[in-house]
């Protein structure tokens, strides 16, 4: 429980801190923490009762139960990687193929 309000605090002293100052960095991992942190909890609660049960977990919801912190911000981090994904793909689709073209060339061919 204690660790849930130190990041809750953590989580809601650095959303202030990216709102206020307009900084991008942190834009959507910080927001998303709220939703992955309840989330790895309750898969943790999850595989912690099914050991209990005596029943067979798999190595990732052993790695879960035992580090539910850690896959919180592993989520995150993909969260935002693929938030950062689909804000190039707007980019390039907004482009027009000409411009496409010469980007594919100077990438690929040279």
């Amino acid at each position: 429980m204690p660790l849930i309000i130190g990041a809750g605090t953590m989580g809601s002293l650095a959303m202030q801190d990216t709102y206020f100052k307009k900084s991008a960095s942190r834009s959507v991992m910080v927001p998303s923490l709220f939703v992955t942190v309840p989330i790895s909890y309750l898969l943790a609660g999850k595989a912690e009762a099914d050991v209990r049960r005596d029943k067979a977990i798999s190595k990732t919801d052993n790695f879960i139960r035992k580090h539910p912190f850690l896959t919180a911000i592993g989520m995150s981090g993909g969260l935002s990687a693929g938030a950062r994904l689909i804000k190039r793909a707007e980019m390039l689709s907004q482009m027009d193929s000409g411009s496409l073209d010469d980007i594919y060339n100077q990438l690929i061919i040279n």
